[in-house]
This record gives structure tokens, C-alpha cells and sequence, in this order.
């Protein structure tokens, strides 16, 4: 299976997110950079200035991997090529293969980014899509190290813990959570 990132940018800024957490704290605008330690502590906390820092990724991959990341719609705003036969002349829809190359674009911002690879990086997940999400992380940490530092399986989150009803055993790499200190 070939997976291609065509195009990745980050469409807003670190100040943006920086200004948005001072707007919820009464504070001023400022065009101050906020540190690593500071964009860090945000990724892991789920607070909405996150949602302000925004990418847009363009790939190429099979059809079926894009039905299931558009499954995900919570920040995140999908854009796929049409397969109908009067809008494309690539292959005629009826006799396409589910695997197809089709262009997928998505405006998504860094807490989604985040959420949605807690389950596509989850080895219950579709292999080819575990592929295609690794890609987008890795696309990502060209430009954005911290939020791919962030971009991990549930089992990561949870401390070690997995909700799935069959687990893969990966979590038990992970410290089991502290219960009652």
C-alpha cells in the first residue's frame, strides 16, 4: 500500500493558541512565543486554546482507510476526491476497487489530531489505516515535533490501561496507573 502526504501546513500559530489561554485568564493579547515546556503542558491537558492551532493535510490513500477517518468529525473537517463517474475520469465507480488511491484533504487542529490517533494508532485499529496515520504524525512532526510527541495510542493515555474488550498486549508496556495515592 503506497501512502503519499502531498501537502501539510500548519495554517495557524503557536500565539494563537498562547493569546486564546490568556483570553480565558482576562489578559491582553501579546506577541509573545510561547515556550516548549508551555506547549507541552498544553497538549497534554485538554483545554480548548488547543483547538485554535490548526493544519491542513493533503494525502493520498485508499478509499476505504479515508471512510474510516471521516468516522472522526470533532475538529476536524474532511475534503475527499469524488468518485462519481461525472465528476472524475480516472475509473468508473461500480467496478472500483475499495483500495483506490483517492485524494483526502482534512482542516484539522491539534487537539483532534490528538484524539484521533488515541484510536487509529491502536493496534484494533485497520492496519492500513495504523499506516496512514503514522504518516500524518510523522508529516506533522516536520513541522510540529511537540503535537506528534502527543499523537499516541489510547493505551499511552490510559497509563498503561486498555479499553478495548480484546487486548493487543502493547499496554502492558506501559506503567499501570496509581490507584489511591
Amino acid at each position: 500500500m503506497i501512502v503519499t502526504i502531498e501537502n501539510i501546513k500548519r495554517v495557524t500559530d503557536w500565539n494563537l493558541v498562547y493569546n486564546a489561554a490568556r483570553a480565558t485568564q482576562g489578559k491582553l493579547v501579546c506577541d509573545k512565543e510561547p515556550t516548549d515546556e508551555w506547549k507541552r503542558k498544553m497538549m497534554l491537558a485538554p483545554h480548548s486554546p488547543i483547538r485554535c492551532l490548526q493544519y491542513f493535510i493533503q494525502m493520498r490513500i485508499p478509499y476505504f482507510v479515508s471512510v474510516h477517518l471521516v468516522r472522526h468529525h470533532e475538529g476536524v473537517q474532511w475534503f475527499i476526491g469524488s468518485q462519481r463517474n461525472d465528476r472524475q475520469q480516472d475509473y468508473d465507480r461500480r467496478a472500483a476497487r475499495q483500495d483506490t488511491p483517492v485524494l483526502c484533504s482534512a482542516l484539522i487542529n491539534a487537539d483532534a489530531l490528538r484524539f484521533i490517533s488515541r484510536r487509529r494508532l491502536c493496534m484494533q485499529a485497520s492496519e492500513e489505516t495504523r499506516e496512514v496515520w503514522k504518516a500524518v504524525v510523522k508529516a506533522v512532526a516536520t513541522i510540529d515535533p511537540i503535537v506528534a510527541e502527543f499523537c499516541q495510542p489510547e493505551c499511552w493515555w490510559m497509563n498503561g490501561t486498555c479499553p478495548e474488550l480484546r487486548p493487543c498486549g502493547r499496554h502492558l508496556k506501559f506503567s499501570p496507573p496509581i490507584v489511591g495515592a
